[in-house]
């Protein structure tokens, strides 16, 4: 709650419950399979990236049946999704179509006389404030429950005008970002659509041509290694060189800023492998659920995510003997025979991952250095517009979560709501 003299003239404190109606969401039964289907978008806390401002178009989604039957807790477009639970809470995104969430989301169906988008914005500020207000500590799961969630105080302008007129300044950024991400998306499939017409049809071994020829992945690898963290874990180094893990070797150009860690310069200077290069492979090699692995590979470079920055032993990082090899290898890595290989084998690991054999092992099909070099010519562009998009989307996000605080909370007004 705010003191009297802490709110801004012209701005009123409120709960959340004040600002619309309070959804929170439920899973279909497994005893009713025809309330699933093609046609409501269905979220989880796992569909949200906490990166994107809006969700559309997710993996599940439910029939006609599922929406008559849960009609009350459908969300209408725009809504303020909230994750409510757990690890995952504090994941603020919007929905572009109407959606089920899962019973872990509380949403705000925004009310006609507020403005969605800064109700959006003032969630994404409010992380620390969800957290603290969780019930559960410890061992205990912390939840923030419809109740406790409705009664979050928060000061707001007044007039809708400025709420509007602070959501267009935040949103221009976050329409860069996402033109930019849109850019990359089709960066990416491009590349993998030239692979797969290039390479991807040989796979029948009898229909390989003169011009290329079965091998391994071994090679082509010049450099192949994980990293190191200090003794102790990371957790106590609040700055420093940036560490990457597993957790954020994910997908092309996307990384999670908020999970970096650190190790000290020092540590870092005497490294002796693990230090990432520009345009290295980055696979994750080990961690998940027993029983089952789930491959992740990426390519850094540009100054994405970092210039200067290493990985720790759960993070494979690998150089071809030739540059002109280096996005037919990653192409090769993320093609689903590669990918359904690794699962397989890491997923029958006591500890479900991957070794430096099992990669060098891989079976490869290889094509001439002329080829290859065609197709190096080919793709390298896309590549590295990709990684460039990615560092301009970090430099967006950064600038608009500076301004973010300051806009929400009044310390920094429009021109025309000043006092």
């Amino acid at each position: 709650m705010s003191s009297v003299n802490d709110i801004p003239n012209g701005w009123v404190e409120t709960n959340l419950g004040k600002l619309g109606r309070v959804i929170t969401g439920k899973t279909p039964s497994k005893n009713n399979p025809n309330d699933w289907g093609n046609n409501i978008d269905f979220i989880t806390p796992s569909e949200i990236d906490n990166i994107s401002k809006y969700i559309f178009n997710t993996p599940r989604k439910l029939s006609q049946q599922g929406f008559d039957r849960f009609s009350r807790m459908i969300l209408p477009s725009n809504s303020v999704i909230v994750t409510c639970i757990g690890s995952d809470m504090g994941k603020v995104v919007m929905n572009k179509n109407q959606a089920l969430t899962n019973q872990q989301i509380n949403s705000i169906a925004i009310g006609d006389e507020y403005n969605n988008d800064y109700v959006f914005y003032l969630l994404k500020n409010a992380y620390r404030v969800l957290r603290r207000n969780a019930e559960g500590s410890g061992s205990t799961m912390p939840i923030l429950n419809k109740s406790s969630f409705e009664s979050l105080a928060f000061i707001i302008p007044e007039d809708i005008k400025e709420q509007e007129a602070i959501a267009n300044i935040l949103t221009v950024f976050d329409d860069k970002i996402e033109n930019l991400q849109a850019q990359n998306k089709t960066l990416e499939q491009t590349a993998q659509t030239i692979f797969k017409e290039w390479y991807g049809k040989y796979q029948n071994k009898n229909e390989i041509p003169q011009d290329m020829t079965l091998g391994s992945l071994d090679d082509f690898i010049s450099e192949l290694e994980s990293g190191k963290r200090p003794k102790g874990g990371v957790g106590q180094f609040m700055d420093g060189i940036p560490s990457v893990g597993a957790e954020n070797v994910k997908n092309l150009g996307v990384y999670d800023f908020s999970k970096t860690k650190y190790v000290p310069e020092e540590f870092f200077n005497k490294m002796s492998s693990g230090i990432v290069k520009d345009y290295d492979i980055l696979i994750y090699k080990d961690g998940g659920t027993p029983g089952t692995f789930i491959p992740h590979f990426t390519i850094v470079g540009e100054g994405f995510p970092f210039s200067r920055f290493c990985i720790n032993e759960h993070v494979f990082r690998i150089q071809p003997k030739f540059e002109y090899q280096r996005f037919y290898l990653y192409g090769w890595l993320d093609s689903y025979y590669c990918r359904k290989l690794l699962q397989n084998i890491g997923g029958k690991a006591a500890i479900p991952g991957i070794n430096s054999s099992d990669l060098r092992e891989i079976e490869m099909l290889i094509p001439s250095e002329e080829s290859l070099k065609h197709f190096h010519k080919v793709v390298q562009p896309m590549y590295k517009k990709l990684l460039i998009n990615s560092r301009n989307i970090n430099t967006l996000q950064k600038t608009r979560d500076t301004l973010l605080p300051k806009l929400v909370s009044g310390k920094l007004r429009v021109n025309g709501f000043k006092n």
